[in-house]
């Protein structure tokens, strides 16, 4: 790109070609593309060398509704941002957003003042509608056409998943999804798994848990070993927190998921993988999910489940399990405080959970969800851009390993280098991580614009990982001593890889969790009810004294939801899931 030492008459020169190039090109036709951005894809071999083809300098003005902390200036100039200028051409402004505030109340008011910018970035789905139904955005499909190879390759099932979740009147396609592919990786622990304290399950003989009753065991065992804390509370095998009308989900996380089923926060249908369709909640009395509910109740009968579940909030069972009173979690993240370098165990280094199998299906489980459609945030171009197919331009080279890779890890030369076409992290890098992460970030950038991507997979299609610095040789010297141990002692290289190897075990949610019934239908109004008297009485159940009590709670519980319309809310839910699918 052309610097001020350049003197004028080779600056003339330089744009003399630019305007015989672009000449030559378009035919003069302001509106065809005239940029040909690499995407710098390692995987791909050319016969023969050209000259660069010259990408003309733009900026683009963007609203971010993800810019929660406030940016210090609108065109930010830390070293992924020129990068990605390097690359495309393009310079983004945040001038319409520059976060910190209400980003779907700013978005309201640019739309009202009829001053939108080239691209928008929302999770708002009533806003994205009515952007698309007043015309205020694009359809992307010629686009895609001219300016979205990478989009159109690499995400083309996604693209047609769009359109059978969110049809619109012409059948078009007017946004991308951020983060495609992506999954809740985690190489720490497992959002959809059973996290078990090692140090007592290793002292306990590493015994079977291939069933509920023989998990109940162990758990039962793990508070013999520990009945109290470090601060003398007393210890229970797990805990739920009921008291949130959302707790009853947490149940069937580690629990239903393993056995290839996956809720959708309804109270009358879950998906079952195996089938591919979907199965009654709890409304089947033959249903898994009344074995769940029984390992519960028999977990509170003895002793195992912590009394207070029936009433305790999110953050009452936070700060529980991270005061080390749990043996169990059945999602890791139920156990960070304060970030995961605490995670359950601070000051006892020796003591902390790892993933473990626990009943699991054999055919398949859900232990990795997968943003098959990409996460909550719409990518939309402003129907008033100058610059539409330069907006394309840059979502065409976030869709690519090599764009996710810059904004996870900086650019190549800072943070590491290119060795035998593979990414090397720099000592010096890796030291200064560690040593000053907030300096580690302001310096390479890396992980800083994580929302700026269209790609998400974990891994390159030649199996490379897009994020260089979790690869399971670096985290070795970061995991902590009981995590060491439990490494050496199973043969893995990082927590969570025996359960990623489990065959069949990642999967997307994305047509199951589309379907809702109309707004003011008869059964939006049923499907209401159902939630709401499910998220108490489920609870009631779960905290029955008695195996007989247990019995007539079940049996009032499912003639509730059957008299508050069960049967017919489920079987909207079967009949449009088979409808979609078929569509795919």
């Amino acid at each position: 790109m052309p610097t001020k030492k350049i003197r004028n008459a080779a600056l003339l020169l330089v744009i003399m070609m630019i305007i015989s190039s672009i000449a030559a090109c378009s035919g003069g036709n302001k509106n065809k593309n005239t940029s040909n951005i690499s995407t710098d894809n390692k995987n791909t071999e050319t016969s023969t060398p050209s000259a660069p083809a010259v990408i003309e300098p733009v900026k683009l003005k963007v609203f971010a509704e993800w810019l929660t902390n406030p940016l210090n200036n609108s065109i930010p100039n830390d070293p992924v941002m020129q990068e990605i200028t390097k690359k495309t051409g393009i310079t983004l402004d945040f001038e319409p957003f520059t976060g910190g505030g209400d980003g779907i109340a700013k978005l309201s008011v640019l739309l009202a003042s009829d001053d939108l910018p080239d691209l928008i970035i929302t999770s708002d789905v009533s806003m994205v509608n009515k952007l698309i139904q007043t015309k205020q955005v694009l359809p992307l499909d010629d686009l895609l056409k001219t300016n979205g190879s990478n989009i159109t390759t690499n995400f083309q099932d996604a693209l047609d998943k769009y359109s059978v979740i969110y049809p619109n009147a012409d059948n078009k396609h007017y946004f991308v999804k951020a983060l495609i592919d992506s999954t809740e990786f985690n190489q720490i622990h497992h959002s959809n798994a059973w996290n078990i304290r090692w140090d007592l399950y290793k002292k306990l003989g590493k015994p079977k848990m291939d069933t509920l009753d023989e998990y109940l065991e162990v758990l039962k065992q793990m508070q013999q070993l520990e009945p109290v804390n470090k601060e003398g509370k007393k210890n229970y095998g797990l805990g739920v927190n009921l008291g949130d009308p959302w707790g009853i989900f947490i149940v069937t996380k580690a629990t239903m998921n393993a056995q290839g089923l996956i809720d959708s926060g309804k109270a009358t249908h879950i998906l079952d993988l195996n089938k591919n369709e979907v199965v009654p909640f709890f409304t089947d009395p033959e249903g898994k999910m009344w074995d769940v509910m029984k390992f519960y109740n028999k977990a509170y009968q003895e002793g195992v489940l912590d009394p207070e579940s029936v009433t305790m909030k999110f953050a009452n069972l936070g700060e529980k399990a991270g005061a080390g009173r749990y043996m169990s979690l059945q999602a890791g993240w139920l156990g960070t405080t304060g970030g995961e370098e605490k995670f359950v165990t601070e000051g006892t280094p020796e003591k902390g959970f790892v993933p473990l199998p626990v009943w699991m299906n054999s055919e398949k489980s859900y232990l990795l969800p997968k943003n098959a459609i990409g996460n909550q945030f719409f990518w939309l171009v402003s129907a008033k851009s100058a610059h539409p197919e330069r907006v394309m331009d840059l979502m065409n080279y976030l869709a690519t390993p090599q764009g996710l890779e810059l904004v996870t890890n900086g650019p190549e030369g800072i943070g590491w280098d290119m060795v035998d076409g593979k990414p090397v992290l720099k000592p010096e890098i890796i030291a200064l991580k560690k040593a000053d992460p907030e300096k580690f970030t302001k310096t390479v950038a890396a992980g800083q614009w994580f929302h700026l991507s269209i790609y998400g997979s974990e891994f390159e299609p030649n199996g490379t990982r897009t994020n260089f610095y979790s690869e399971p040789a670096l985290m070795q010297e970061e995991f902590k001593p009981f995590q060491k141990d439990f490494l050496q002692d199973m043969g893995y290289t990082y927590p969570s890889e025996g359960l990623d190897k489990i065959p069949n075990n990642s999967f997307s949610n994305a047509l199951i969790a589309s379907i809702s019934p109309p707004v003011g239908s008869d059964i939006a109004t049923k499907e209401a009810s159902l939630n709401t008297y499910m998220a108490t009485a489920a609870a009631a159940v779960i905290f029955s004294k008695t195996d007989a009590d247990f019995v007539k709670g079940k049996e009032k519980f499912i003639s509730e939801l059957k008299k508050l319309g069960a049967d017919e809310v489920f079987k909207f839910y079967y009949d449009k899931y088979e409808e979609i699918k078929g569509k795919e």
